[in-house]
Parts: structure tokens; sequence; C-alpha cells
């Protein structure tokens, strides 16, 4: 009975670390410093975004193999298949010609940051002819703002290196999403040295982007995230980074 037993044990084991074995596995390309959407807190990669991805991953008992890169990396890897999937894009329409476009899971406000101390306002797109717009290389931002050749777009790598350049007076305004901005400020010690016009210039969609050749992919995610947005689980997401 003991031998049988011993078999039994031995086969189950080996079954189990088969299982194992062959767990699913996604690259996923993002940005490592896009807060609070995702970033690096205390060793542990998070964010909103970086939640709602991993909550329809665990659903569908995918594992997530991360890898950061600058923005305009990531949008290379889903031209040319080199990642399951990609986030957080902008809704441009070419984008969803070249990708399998899933979303929007959420929905972000494009902004204006000035110094602290500067007296300049926004009521239209004409008020930037001429001025520093601090930039991150690869993004889009508003129609107008993209197509605008008066206007002086200092570009970064980065959303960080963007903010240190408006908190320096390298540039008259940057622009971004707001939630990034003040999270970004707020924890690099540059509160006091920018301030958010309340003026929203766009309210933009945010997708989660797949390469073309991975539609099966796409389909399993977005049939499982539809359902989350649609129990809840999402808003609830959303909900409690918006307390944070």
């Amino acid at each position: 009975m003991n031998s049988i037993k011993k078999v039994l044990v031995g086969v189950l084991a080996t079954f189990m670390f088969s299982v194992a074995a062959q767990a699913e596995t996604w690259v996923i390309h993002t940005e490592k410093d896009f807060p609070p959407y995702n970033f690096t807190d205390q060793g542990n990669f998070t964010g909103l975004d970086t939640e709602i991805v991993e909550l329809v991953l665990s659903e569908l008992s995918i594992e997530a193999n991360y890898k950061f890169a600058a923005w305009q990396d990531v949008v290379k890897s889903v031209d040319n298949n080199s990642t399951h999937l990609a986030f957080q894009f902008a809704p441009k329409p070419e984008r969803f010609q070249k990708y399998n476009m899933v979303g929007p899971h959420r929905i972000g406000k494009t902004v204006l940051a000035i110094p602290a101390d500067s007296q300049a306002s926004f009521s239209n797109i004409k008020d930037l002819a001429g001025k520093k717009v601090a930039t991150v290389d690869g993004y889009s931002y508003t129609k107008a703002f993209d197509a605008n050749a008066a206007i002086q777009k200092v570009q970064s790598k980065d959303n960080l290196a963007s903010l240190k350049k408006l908190a320096n007076k390298e540039v008259d305004f940057m622009i971004g999403d707001m939630n990034t901005i003040m999270h970004l400020a707020k924890t690099n010690g540059m509160g006091d040295k920018i301030k958010v016009l309340p003026s929203v210039l766009q309210e933009v969609p945010r997708y989660i982007a797949f390469p073309k050749a991975r539609k099966a992919d796409a389909d399993r995610f977005e049939k499982k995230l539809k359902e989350l947005i649609n129990n809840g689980q999402i808003d609830a997401i959303i909900d409690k980074w918006s307390r944070s």
C-alpha cells in the first residue's frame, strides 16, 4: 500500500511540475516610469494600468514577463511583433489599422503645467505659438497641438525629464497627463515649483495594443477585460488609485 501511495505521489508531483512548466507567460512592453499608471514603488512594479493588466492576465491564468523601454521602443515592440501586448496607447487612427487595439480601459486628461511663479495662461492652442513646450519623444497629445508647427516642442525621453525642464524654467509649458504630472511633482520634490493649469485640452481614452499577428490573444484579453468592466472590478481599481 505504501508503495502504491509513493507511486501515486510521484505521478502527481510529475503532473503538477509539468503543468507549472507549461504555464503561459506573455511578454509585455511598457514604460518603467509613467506614474500613477505604471511605476516602481519600493522595488515593486505597480500602478493603475499595471493592476488592470495583471487582473486580466490573472483571470486568464497568464503570467507577465515585463520588458521596460522608452516609449518609442515600446511602440516598436508592437510594430515588430516582439511583444504579446504593450500599454498604454492613445487612439491614433493609424494605430487601429496597424494593431489590435483593446479597450479603452480608462480615460485620461491632457493638461498643461507651468512654473509656479509663471503668469502664463491658456485659452486655445494659439496661445502656445512661439512658446517652448516640454513633450515626450513619441507621444501624441491632441491633433491641434501635434500639428501646430509654431509651437517649439522640446522633446525628452520621459515625463520626469520634461518635468525637470519645467521646474528649472528651461521651457514655458509642459504638456501631459494630469495625474502623471501631479504624481511626479509630488514624489520628486517639485510640487512647489510647478502648477497645473485648469483647462483640459482633451480627455484621452487609453488602450492596450497587441501586434496585428496576435489577434487571438487580443480577443481573449478583450473578452475578459469587458467582463471585468461590466462587473465593476476595473472601476474599483480606478477608484482606489484616484484616492491614493
